[in-house]
């Protein structure tokens, strides 16, 4: 549960008090999401059961039980869309068991929302997202990307991805996930860093998408299609975009958007595992429990996976550098090498 609560927060962006007057033990202190009061960190969150309580607000029902929520209320969408963000499990209709929804990876999505059946069949690009180029009212989304250290030529090249000047997505990138070449969803990067009221990642919600991000495997149709030597799943699309540009020829990277796997994005593994010589599970620095987990869980499906862990001074695959990118895979390539 602890793991759970603080990458959620990280991924959000949402400002935590982690110790000082006020966080008791074993928690941490966040701005209630219901108070209309100016005090800060007023909200403590119990990190081994998820109870959350507000000290201004408990007699007003500033308070509760059930983590996911807490999450509902600060990202301002359903509870079933909550648990989602959670990696809790989002039921398929007529999923009898474990194995027969792997089976049915590949049907249409019908997903439940809120107790009742939403059935999506077709989503668009909204006429407000923008294609990113260097001049011109986009070029802050560009200049963003080279602060990043990600060539904006690149990416754009490979990849389909927008940006958003105003609107539900305003300020932000956006990065589309399709499947069998049909618009699936999509989640949206801020380029506001370090403003709490901008949320980090914004995706398209469960109801409103096909396929959620977080049961889909980026740029899935193009890697299902090539093949290689060796292939890097990753926890954010960041991740993926940096390790492409740098990896050599023979391998690719692509990324899981959370830190739990999902049914769909298993069989979808499957798939891949047969067109790679290796896959590699390669999450952030602080995720090391949850890519144990992952590694345990995908290796009932693949034989081809090797879980790897970053260097301590590395904090996610997104801040490596060339060389260290370049290191990582001669290091690969040797051991290969001493065990045949």
């Amino acid at each position: 549960m602890k793991e759970r609560i603080l990458e959620f927060f990280k991924r959000y962006n949402i400002a935590v008090k982690r110790s000082g007057v006020g966080v008791a033990q074993h928690h941490i202190n966040i701005n209630c999401p219901y108070c209309d009061k100016d005090e800060k960190f007023t909200m403590g969150i119990d990190l081994k059961t998820g109870k959350f309580g507000c000290w201004w607000g408990k007699d007003r029902g500033h308070a509760g039980v059930n983590f996911y929520k807490l999450v509902a209320k600060l990202l301002d969408v359903s509870l079933k869309e909550a648990k989602s963000i959670l990696g809790m499990r989002v039921m398929l209709e007529g999923e009898a068991d474990f194995k027969n929804s792997i089976n049915k990876m590949f049907e249409p999505r019908v997903l439940e929302v809120e107790g009742e059946i939403s059935k999506v069949k077709k989503i668009q690009v909204p006429e407000e997202f923008k294609t990113i180029r260097k001049d011109g009212t986009t070029g802050r989304f560009w200049t963003y990307l080279e602060a990043r250290g990600i060539d904006p030529l690149i990416l754009t090249s490979r990849y389909t991805i927008y940006c958003a000047l105003q609107g539900r997505y305003a300020q932000r990138i956006i990065i589309p996930y399709y499947y069998q070449g049909q618009l699936m969803s999509w989640t949206a990067r801020t380029i506001r860093d370090g403003r709490y009221e901008d949320i980090r990642y914004k995706d398209l919600s469960v109801g409103e998408s096909i396929i959620h991000v977080k049961h889909l495997i980026y740029n899935y149709d193009e890697l299902v299609r090539d093949s290689g030597d060796g292939l890097f799943f990753c926890e954010g699309v960041f991740d993926c975009f940096n390790l492409e540009q740098h990896l050599p020829l023979g391998y690719r990277a692509t990324c899981i958007s959370t830190k739990s796997m999902q049914t769909a994005q298993i069989g979808m593994i499957k798939k891949l595992s047969k067109r790679y010589k290796t896959l590699y599970l390669l999450l952030d620095e602080d995720a090391m429990m949850e890519t144990v987990g992952i590694g345990s869980e995908l290796r009932c499906f693949v034989n081809n996976l090797q879980v790897l862990m970053l260097p301590s001074d590395i904090k996610d695959p997104g801040s490596m550098s060339e060389q260290q990118v370049q290191n990582l895979v001669r290091g690969i390539e040797e051991k290969a090498c001493k065990a045949d």
